[in-house]
């Protein structure tokens, strides 16, 4: 039995009931690639227009901060970032990649996106940096082993 017959939908109430039937709990990246998934830190927009700093601070600083995370569902949008860094001790000393980040980019998505709930991977934000202890480093070579589905899985 189809939810959705052939005929064209009446109007916004019908929508809305055959959009309610449909259960979508997990993003596709928690459905094809579990480890990054749960070892891979994405950053709430929110955090991201509100309590971001430049310099951008480390994954370290924002795991210590407990704000920033966030948890991807099946009605999030995933951002993937991949750049260049401007030195290699860090990506944005100055902010210059944080203000495109904050002034262009993310404006373009909540256009587009409205009302969703958008995260973003940013490898400094996501994955433990040096200096790292045995531990960080441990999850960080975890991580970088499993970070190309971050690319393949984003939505953005």
């Amino acid at each position: 039995m189809s939810i959705i017959s052939n005929s064209r939908l009446n109007g916004e109430d019908e929508w809305d009931m055959c959009a309610s039937m449909v259960s979508v709990q997990y993003h596709p990246l928690e459905l094809n690639d579990k480890i990054a998934f749960e070892k891979i830190r994405t950053v709430k927009m929110s955090w991201i227009l509100k309590d971001a700093t430049s310099p951008i601070p480390r994954f370290q600083e924002l795991e210590k901060d407990g704000n920033a995370f966030g948890s991807l569902t099946g009605r999030s949008i995933l951002v993937s970032i991949s750049h260049g860094w401007f030195f290699q001790t860090h990506p944005d000393p100055i902010g210059v990649k944080l203000d495109m980040i904050r002034n262009i980019y993310i404006p373009k998505l909540m256009e587009k996106y409205p009302h969703t709930d958008i995260q973003f991977f940013l490898d400094y934000w996501s994955t433990p940096q040096r200096p790292r202890t045995e531990k960080e480093e441990s999850a960080f070579q975890r991580c970088r082993t499993y970070m190309n589905s971050m690319y393949l899985y984003a939505d953005v």
